[in-house]
């Protein structure tokens, strides 16, 4: 599908490799809109984020929930595409307001939290905020703690990509680690240990299938980081892994999106 929004969702969907093949792969399931969602969670994103005055970025999401709370009088093409999706009709404005303001909160967060546990708690309202939307756009609940592991788990390895990883609202201790290319595997395993429960649930967890996608291809990477391999090889699995790994999750959330059935095993 082309149109206005198609330059955002191509632009946040070549950031990650998971999504290489979600078109497709979601046109397959009847979830056309879902590379939108994709699209304005990047776009949030890097809102809050990746923009140097953090007075823009606030106006920018406060922008962002005024205009998917106006419904049909929406501007921005990405939420047009996202807001004719059948789930949209029945989200309250106030549910797009919350998750702006939910994400607004993550630009005051300072200084970075100390520990892990402070860190995963900066986090919670925000998966709260996208669980509730993006259930809602599905029919089905997502779950909040899954949503929450996946955006920090992403947020992170953004920002160490962009060798900034104090934008990835870790404890001083990850990013003083992954700053040394020889210590990378230790702040992965660091992050991998304290969040062991977290990664369980996710694993059992029946995912829509952006979220088995990053989970397929993040246990690949997690993997790759762990042998202590430079960030740069853990990007992407060589193609055909990809597309194994992708056509496989995307069969078991098109399976598990039928409640009456399991998902399919691995």
């Amino acid at each position: 599908m082309n149109g206005p929004a198609q330059p955002y969702i191509d632009r946040q969907l070549q950031r990650e490799a998971a999504f290489r093949l979600l078109v497709p792969f979601a046109g397959g399931v009847g979830q056309a809109w879902l590379p939108a969602w994709v699209g304005l969670l990047g776009e949030l994103d890097e809102s809050m984020f990746e923009l140097s005055d953090p007075r823009v970025a606030r106006a920018k999401l406060a922008w962002w929930g005024q205009d998917l709370a106006a419904g049909a009088g929406a501007q921005h093409p990405l939420s047009r595409r996202l807001l004719d999706a059948a789930g949209a009709a029945g989200i309250e404005a106030a549910a797009w307001t919350r998750l702006a303001q939910a994400c607004t909160a993550m630009t005051l967060v300072e200084p970075a939290p100390a520990d892990w546990v402070g860190a995963d708690a900066c986090w919670l309202e925000l998966a709260r905020a996208v669980a509730a939307v993006e259930g809602a756009l599905l029919g089905q609940p997502v779950d909040p703690g899954v949503v929450a592991v996946q955006t920090q788990r992403q947020r992170m390895w953004r920002a160490s990509l962009r060798d900034a990883p104090e934008q990835g609202l870790a404890p001083p201790s990850w990013a003083d680690a992954v700053r040394d290319r020889s210590r990378v595997a230790a702040a992965w395993r660091q992050w991998a240990q304290a969040h062991g429960e977290a990664l369980a649930r996710e694993s059992a967890a029946r995912l829509p299938l952006h979220r088995a996608l990053l989970r397929t291809v993040w246990q690949w990477r997690l993997s790759v980081l762990l042998r202590g391999a430079d960030p740069a090889r853990a990007i992407a699995p060589p193609a055909l892994v990809l597309l194994w790994r992708s056509w496989r999750a995307a069969r078991r959330a098109a399976a598990a999106a039928d409640t009456g059935r399991s998902p399919v095993p691995s």
